[in-house]
């Protein structure tokens, strides 16, 4: 058993995921510097990724999250998606990180809708796209060109 397969076990995994479905404070009482660090938590889980050591990469990737989570950006969330595709990937847990990757598409996309980002909305539907989701990507052109057309009225 190599170290990778003994620290991903179904409970390390499911406690893993955890933290994209935990209650977060709202971003506006959360520092501007700790909604950032998002994206140095996530350039951890791509180094541990490298070196192959899974448990640093875990408690990056838990971070990340709550992080993303906390940051009330759509960019936080799709750059959190992507990433758990690579883990996923990297690991042999696919089908677990691209459901991972799914729910923070969907998160990315109703921040970018609800902040009336097109380019949030678009780049959420390339995501789902790039998934084999083709109906929700649909729905994200749809959604993305009533946005553009009520921002130009």
């Amino acid at each position: 058993m190599t170290n990778a397969d003994a620290l991903l076990t179904p409970q390390s995994i499911s406690n893993a995921f955890l933290m994209l479905s935990g209650s977060m404070p709202p971003a506006t009482d959360v520092p501007f510097t700790e909604r950032t660090q998002w994206t140095a938590h996530i350039k951890t889980v791509d180094a541990e990724l490298r070196r192959g050591e899974i448990g640093p990469m875990l408690r990056a990737w838990h971070s990340a999250c709550a992080d993303a989570l906390a940051s009330d950006t759509w960019d936080a969330m799709i750059a959190l998606g992507d990433a758990a595709l690579r883990i996923g990937q990297s690991t042999g847990f696919k089908i677990a990180f691209a459901a991972k990757a799914r729910q923070a598409y969907h998160v990315a996309f109703f921040r970018a809708h609800h902040q009336g980002s097109v380019e949030g909305v678009h780049r959420a539907g390339d995501c789902f796209s790039a998934l084999g989701e083709d109906e929700i990507a649909a729905q994200c052109r749809v959604a993305a060109e009533r946005l553009a057309r009520n921002a130009s009225a």
